[in-house]
């Protein structure tokens, strides 16, 4: 009598899993054959390593049995059935899921069923799985492209944000740009939104490994005393395997600003007095310019363009190379001007100086510096008056007394409307001899007068002729008082 023996020869194969990665869920791909024999229903023995971890023990209709409920963390041994028999020639996948912890780690798989198995070398599978280094699940990179900025200067900020998840997909990732106070929203990239303090861009599915550009325009503004900008980024996303988890990255970009400043002051070198100033005096101009910013600029360029003002000179000469200042330095350079009368006349002198400087953002940064002397008029003028007679014969009536007036201008202003009041009443009209335009007298100047008066017999009879003379004068900026 024979018995027949109901067999079936069973073989698993595994392959390493694609893409993982430590620390995030993938699955250990199993393919259990049924290659020759009767039906028979699989049953799957796993050794999971330390290092691993098992998050389910149920799927794709298998059900795994172990010491301990989902998740299991290795070292362990599952036993996993599969729901059905499983026919001649047919084969089914069974995708382990787990979490890798550790790399590399190696997971063994050996299949049986209740049936005979002729075959026992294709029983048995192992692999060995090496896994990808843990990242955050975003990251983020922002550029300008510019080591330095200037205040008014337009800057691009471009934004990369990167899924560092090799095997999955993020949805709804966020980007958000916050805006620092002393920067100007211009415009956005790709939809990007601008609340009036934040730049938000909503990126429907970033693919694994995958990443989205955005940028941002921005204008630096002059805000008093800043010497950086930092501009600062955040993308997340929920993460896609674990519920409540947030992913996210964060960049900033930091930039120096670049700025200028420039003083100038006027003094007069003594003798010369700042209460009585005088043509030919020299005024001494002082200017400093200060780098005020955070970086060190270079092609510092101070000039002056004032007529007739000396060359700049730079009497300590620059803090280390020329035409550089480093954040905090400065440079004095001095020049002088030789005062003229129109500058008396005017009342003051002013004059502006500039500065230009490159900013290491490629932009150039000025400033400017006036300084201005007053003038003040100080107006006095001299008065002489003579009277001759010609007295060789005796005194008669008819006889010409001639009078001679001669005012001096001792101002520092030229003088105007300059002009001899005598009322004598039979006096000639008086003849000037201006130096230059009727009535008008420069600092140092002097004009004679001439008039006559006829001699009449009630002169003789008092016995003398009493004449007196008042000049007035307008000066240029200032009123005086005849006398």
């Amino acid at each position: 009598m024979c018995a027949i023996v109901e067999a079936a020869d069973l073989a698993v194969t595994v392959e390493a899993p694609d893409n993982l990665q430590l620390d995030r869920p993938s699955t250990v791909p199993f393919t259990v054959t049924n290659v020759s024999g009767n039906t028979a229903v699989p049953v799957v023995s796993i050794d999971v390593p330390a290092n691993m971890q098992v998050t389910s023990l149920e799927f794709d209709n298998w059900v795994c049995s172990a010491n301990d409920t989902a998740p299991i963390d290795g070292p362990a041994s599952l036993e996993c059935t599969y729901g059905e028999a499983l026919a001649a020639s047919d084969s089914v996948a069974l995708n382990l899921p787990i979490v890798v912890t550790a790399s590399p780690v190696t997971v063994s798989g050996t299949v049986s069923s209740p049936l005979h198995d002729d075959d026992n070398t294709n029983n048995e599978a192992t692999v060995v799985n090496a896994a990808a280094a843990p990242l955050s699940g975003l990251t983020v990179v922002k550029d300008d492209a510019v080591p330095a900025a200037a205040p008014g200067q337009l800057l691009t900020y471009t934004i990369n944000a990167s899924n560092q998840l090799i095997a999955e997909p993020l949805a709804d990732v966020s980007i958000v740009d916050a805006l620092p106070a002393n920067m100007e929203f211009v415009s956005a990239s790709d939809g990007g939104s601008f609340d009036g303090t934040e730049v938000t861009w909503n990126v429907a599915e970033l693919a694994a490994a995958a990443s989205a550009q955005v940028s941002v325009t921005v204008r630096v503004l002059d805000a008093a005393g800043a010497t950086s900008l930092q501009n600062s980024v955040v993308a997340s996303a929920s993460d896609p395997a674990f519920t409540g988890v947030t992913l996210s990255g964060q960049a900033t970009d930091t930039n120096h600003i670049d700025r200028i400043a420039l003083t100038k002051t006027a003094s007069l070198q003594a003798p010369a007095s700042a209460q009585d100033p005088r043509a030919g005096d020299v005024v001494e101009y002082t200017i400093v310019a200060s780098n005020v910013g955070g970086g060190t600029i270079t092609g510092v360029d101070i000039t002056d363009a004032m007529a007739g003002l000396s060359a700049l000179d730079f009497p300590a000469g620059w803090p280390t190379v020329e035409g550089t200042l480093a954040a905090g330095e400065s440079v004095t350079t001095m020049a002088t001007y030789v005062l003229t009368e129109e500058d008396i006349d005017t009342g003051s002198v002013a004059n502006a100086a500039n500065v230009v400087v490159q900013s290491g953002g490629g932009e150039q940064v000025a400033a400017s510096a006036t300084a201005t002397m007053p003038l003040p008029a100080v107006s006095a003028l001299s008065f002489t008056k003579s009277a001759s007679l010609d007295t060789t014969d005796d005194v008669r009536a008819g006889d010409t007394i001639t009078y001679t007036f001669e005012i001096s201008s001792d101002s520092n202003v030229t003088v105007h409307a300059v002009s001899i009041d005598d009322d004598l009443a039979g006096l000639s009209t008086i003849d000037y001899d201006w130096p230059r335009g009727v009535g008008v007298l420069a600092a140092g100047e002097s004009v004679t007068a001439v008039a006559t008066y006829v001699l009449t017999q009630a002169d003789l009879d008092r016995g003398l002729v009493s004449n007196t003379a008042t000049r007035q004068q307008r000066a240029l900026s200032t009123s005086t008082t005849p006398s």
